[in-house]
């Protein structure tokens, strides 16, 4: 594209993360064209690799929560850290609606644990 090419849509999505992959899909399914400009051509990196959410079955939200405080140095706004640990699940689903498969083994998602979790929480 050239600096002069006018590109239209009714929605302008900043960024190509999970949230603005979510913006994008969510307005697109209600009818909106959407447009998703971001740094680089690919989607972001940290979409790519995963993202984390509690599903093995030794977690939880709250222990998510917990780890999510402790990482942020315990100055997280803690109403923010419980929409985020108890919706991320959903999220999960709500990827995997769209096509995107997360690896799995023979009980489930092969999570990875990184820094600063508690138990294996990295869905890839």
């Amino acid at each position: 594209m050239n600096n002069s090419e006018i590109i239209k849509a009714d929605v302008l999505i900043a960024g190509a993360g999970i949230a603005g992959m979510k913006a994008a899909c969510t307005a697109a399914a209600k009818g909106s064209s959407v447009t998703v400009i971001a740094k680089s051509a690919d989607a972001a990196s940290n979409y790519v690799l995963g993202f984390n959410a509690p599903l093995a079955p030794d977690d939880s939200a709250e222990l998510y929560a917990k780890d999510t405080s402790k990482g942020g140095g315990e100055i997280n706004n803690p109403k923010l850290v419980k929409i985020l640990s108890e919706n991320a699940v959903s999220e999960v689903e709500f990827v995997e609606k769209t096509g995107l498969e997360f690896d799995r083994d023979g009980s489930g998602y092969r999570l990875l644990k990184p820094l600063g979790c508690t138990v294996p929480r990295l869905v890839h």
